[in-house]
């Protein structure tokens, strides 16, 4: 399975990794790049990680849990570009925080501007709920039937633009659909990014705790510097 995840560094290069998922809270990085933007990270990352396992090995990468990554068209075209035989799949917590609001940061909300009342919370709840039975289906007619009375549903109670807003982003867009629970064919191979996330937040550190690498350094630091101790650390 590979995952994304982009660390800011300075100026307008990025210091970008691939990660393994190790369980649901740790990930393991397959490789590192520099690169001026996401699509020409994408493409050289992946065109090297190829490139690396065919001379070594004499194999090419099969990703046989998929490639699952957030709603980012340019990470997806550019893994089908070098992957072309392998599935994507799309994060479902990216997709279930849009229906959250709370605290602790688990949630934004971003679809209840949608609703015609956004004081609606019954209805709010209600669709939240909903979207956790979708990623509970196990099979594609099944994810397709209550994909279908859900939206009805929506629609029913007067909220139109939710109900095209998500079903054009997330269920019949092909690139961005596949999020429900064994979509992979492998059990316990869920479509998450959790792992990958927590080795975002490990990496740059936040108001609790440093990083491993300081942001910000420039060019001469961050290549002599941090990116050696951030090979070396999760090499340990």
């Amino acid at each position: 399975m590979r995952m994304v995840h982009m660390v800011s560094s300075p100026r307008i290069t990025r210091l970008s990794d691939w990660c393994v998922p190790c369980g649901t809270r740790q990930g393991k990085t397959l490789a590192y790049a520099l690169a001026t933007g996401e699509l020409e990270f994408s493409l050289l990352l992946l065109h090297y990680l190829k490139r690396i396992a065919l001379d070594l090995f004499g194999l090419t990468p099969q990703f046989k849990g998929g490639i699952i990554s957030d709603h980012t068209e340019v990470f997806v075209n550019a893994f089908q570009e070098v992957f072309p035989n392998d599935q994507v799949m799309q994060c479902f917590p990216h997709i279930i925080r849009k229906f959250r609001i709370d605290g602790r940061r688990e949630g934004n909300g971003q679809y209840m501007k949608l609703l015609k009342n956004n004081q609606s919370f019954g209805l709010w709840d209600k669709a939240e709920e909903d979207v956790y039975m979708l990623r509970g289906c196990r099979s594609q007619p099944m994810f397709d039937k209550l994909k279908d009375m859900i939206l009805a549903s929506w629609t029913h109670d007067g909220e139109q633009d939710l109900a095209d807003t998500f079903r054009k982003s997330y269920l019949d867009n092909d690139l961005f659909n596949k999020w429900r629970y064994n979509v992979s064919g492998i059990p316990g191979c869920i479509p998450q990014n959790n792992s990958h996330e927590r080795s975002n937040l490990d990496t740059k550190g936040c108001a609790a705790f440093s990083g491993i690498i300081k942001a910000g350094q420039n060019m001469t630091a961050l290549l002599n510097i941090e990116l050696p101790g951030l090979v070396y650390f999760n090499s340990i």
